[in-house]
């Protein structure tokens, strides 16, 4: 890793500490940039990863368990627009990740989703609606194709 790679590393993990403080810090794993649009409304639990390019929209509140890993560019969404009588309106949802959830590279999650303990979601999957059963889950929407 060249020291201009150290250097930004080293700035995302601060950018962190000042959202959210040491002691979530050292509870998280930080490995490059990301977006948290209105952090005041991200909870988590403890062994929190977050990988490049991340994106979190918790503007409708966003709640992660313990030993959630978001890998490379996936995408967490608490807004978004619904068409309703001719017109688009704005809606928040909340979205919830129990414990013990990986996402892949790529993957999003709709507003007002939640997802249980145990699951694994597959690169490039879009979560549409709640995740019930553990188990791995991948394409678009996601669907289940294996126990864990």
């Amino acid at each position: 890793m060249s020291i201009f790679s150290r250097i930004q590393l080293i700035w995302y993990k601060l950018c962190f500490i000042c959202e959210f403080g040491v002691k979530r810090y050292k509870q998280s794993h930080i490995y490059g940039p990301y977006k948290i649009v209105e952090p005041s409304n991200l909870k988590f639990g403890n062994s929190f990863s977050i990988n490049d390019f991340v994106y979190i929209n918790a503007s409708g509140g966003v709640i992660l368990g313990h030993n959630v890993v978001l890998s490379a560019g996936s995408k967490i969404l608490s807004t978004g627009l619904v068409f309703e009588k001719k017109i688009f309106k704005y809606k928040k949802d909340k979205v919830v990740i129990k414990d013990n959830v990986q996402l892949g590279a790529g993957a999003i999650v709709l507003p007002g989703v939640e997802i249980c303990s145990n699951i694994i979601v597959g690169a490039g999957a879009i979560v549409t609606k709640n995740l019930e059963e553990p188990g791995v889950y991948v394409g678009q929407p996601a669907r289940k194709i294996k126990d864990v």
